[in-house]
């Protein structure tokens, strides 16, 4: 299954000058949690504000159409969403999750049999926004609330939404 996953705040808002405008490590550990050992896609921008790195025990794939662009030898270089979903049936992958930024949450939103958002009760200021969700192509399946504390800075929701077929 192919799985986008972000948070956003109260206005849609994902990022400010290509990194995430919050730091909250009630967040970070869910990502890492539901992405753990699984294949992650992320556009040139989202890997380059990661300095060029990429996440630990994951297949990292990075998308950009610049044929020049290098990565290190254990991150996947594609070049089109073909490549990406090729990858994904010829490998027989069970989650794929596709992780930002923005232009790749848009080319991959059809593709994509669940969206894993996290809704961050609090507005921050940004320079990119998300769409909202079609309430006519997914629905909500699972929510979980996480209130504020000495770690969070604002109150989570943790959602799943599933493609309507």
């Amino acid at each position: 299954m192919i799985i986008s996953i972000y948070a956003e705040d109260l206005k849609h808002n994902i990022g400010v000058n290509n990194k995430m405008p919050w730091f909250i490590p009630k967040d970070l550990h869910y990502f890492k949690k539901v992405t753990l050992g699984n294949y992650i896609v992320m556009g040139r921008k989202t890997f380059e504000s990661l300095n060029k790195q990429p996440l630990p025990r994951r297949k990292n794939i990075v998308l950009t159409k610049n044929k020049n662009y290098t990565v290190p030898k254990n991150v996947t270089l594609l070049h089109s969403k073909e490549e990406v979903l090729n990858l994904y049936n010829k490998n027989n992958i069970d989650k794929m999750f596709i992780i930002g930024g923005k232009e790749i949450f848009s080319l991959f939103l059809n593709n994509s049999d669940y969206i894993y958002r996290t809704k961050i009760e609090k507005i921050y200021q940004a320079d990119t926004k998300i769409s909202e969700i079609n309430k006519n192509k997914f629905m909500i399946i699972q929510q979980t609330f996480v209130p504020i504390s000495n770690q969070n800075e604002a109150s989570l929701i943790f959602e799943k939404w599933k493609k309507i077929i």
